[in-house]
């Protein structure tokens, strides 16, 4: 995620990206390459030919100034996005799924492995970003919520989340 190439990072193939009017894809080592006649270029990656969970660390496009019989290297960066997300919410007709009619509960206290901790925003969804891949334990801290409401689920979870992955649990709530 620092934007820069580094050592044993490997390419990704099948990325479309766009050199002037022509449009090339990177091989199985992450590399394209073409031949340009024009003074500048401009450069740009195409988001939409992204694999799933990963996003751009770098700028999607540049100009570039191309020097006569030299060949210019323009690498993108790629970085996957792994984290536990979900919503905190009253489950008006405990179905278990939020629906319109449920309502979000923000300022919800939520801990992962003991020492991160979030809190829900005002539409009761929570994030955990930049999580490594791997089991994690998850715990709800139930006084943290309004007190006329009590969690469904259990307080404590154990998640495996896969790399490029969000790891999704929803904390619905009930009525005392």
């Amino acid at each position: 995620g620092n934007s820069l190439k580094n050592t044993g990072e490997p390419g990704i193939s099948g990325i479309n990206v766009k050199v002037g009017n022509k449009l090339v894809q990177t091989d199985k080592m992450g590399v394209y390459r073409t031949s340009i006649r024009a003074k500048k270029v401009f450069v740009a990656i195409d988001v939409e030919s992204l694999p799933p969970g990963f996003v751009l660390s770098t700028v999607a496009n540049r100009e570039i100034t191309i020097e006569n019989h030299k060949t210019t290297i323009v690498n993108f960066g790629l970085t996957t996005r792994t984290a536990i997300s979900g919503i905190v919410y009253v489950d008006q007709n405990q179905n278990n799924t939020f629906d319109l009619q449920d309502k979000p509960i923000g300022r919800a206290k939520l801990w992962l492995d003991g020492t991160l901790v979030t809190q829900s925003d005002a539409g009761g969804v929570y994030t955990f970003e930049n999580v490594s891949p791997g089991k994690h334990r998850m715990k709800f801290d139930i006084n943290s919520l309004p007190l006329e409401y009590l969690p469904t689920i259990k307080l404590e979870h154990e998640v495996e989340v896969e790399e490029g992955s969000t790891y999704i649990l929803n904390i619905p709530l009930k009525k005392k």
